[in-house]
């Protein structure tokens, strides 16, 4: 097995009969669709990376996840969550391309919208890494609809939301931590409601 706390190339490397190497050597050979892992992420996109190498044409791997939105789906694809912490505009570009493919074959949305997560709507907002990303994602062959703010996520303004896998990972933990809290406020209000009624 790969531990947690290894660092994540190496044991992947050195460790070639592990679960996770078996798995991505059967995805290799077609004797599988897919893998599934409740271990290291790191380890799993270092081993799909050694093992599947990466799309012709894309630089760096994205890791992307349905989060609740309110769009006719239900959901809208979120990428990178955590996969490429430091990107450059290129890498973006690529997740674009990446986010509207699993939206149009696995969503069923036939032009889905893709918007950059950004501090403000407008083109010229934000930093280096944003600002040069707008522009080169208003060349790219989606349906780029602009900036988007983090309000805008599960509001469903769009299908698909590009970030860096650094910002990507506090989102998708803040929403999950919202989930969280929501439980707990409706488990004490219906607890409360139990224990008036008794």
């Amino acid at each position: 097995s790969v531990a947690m706390d290894e660092e994540a190339a190496a044991s992947v490397r050195r460790k070639k009969e592990s679960s996770l190497a078996i798995g991505m050597r059967l995805m290799k050979e077609g004797s599988m669709d897919a893998l599934f892992s409740a271990g290291s992420t790191g380890a799993t996109v270092a081993a799909a990376l050694l093992s599947l190498g990466r799309i012709a044409g894309v630089s760096r791997p994205a890791l992307a996840t349905l989060v609740p939105a309110d769009t006719p789906g239900g959901s809208c694809v979120l990428l990178d969550v955590g996969a490429t912490a430091d990107c450059k505009p290129l890498h973006l570009q690529h997740f674009a391309l990446m986010g509207d493919l699993y939206a149009r074959h696995v969503m069923g949305l036939s032009n889905p919208r893709v918007g950059l997560l950004n501090i403000g709507e407008e083109s010229s907002k934000g930093n280096e890494l944003a600002v040069e990303s707008h522009k080169l994602l208003r060349e790219t062959p989606v349906q780029f609809i602009g900036n988007v703010e983090g309000r805008d996520i599960l509001k469903g303004a769009v299908d698909v939301v590009i970030t860096d896998g650094f910002t990507g990972n506090v989102v998708l933990k803040f929403i999950e931590s919202i989930y969280a809290w929501m439980g707990g406020i409706v488990k004490r209000v219906v607890l409360s409601a139990v224990a008036a009624a008794l």
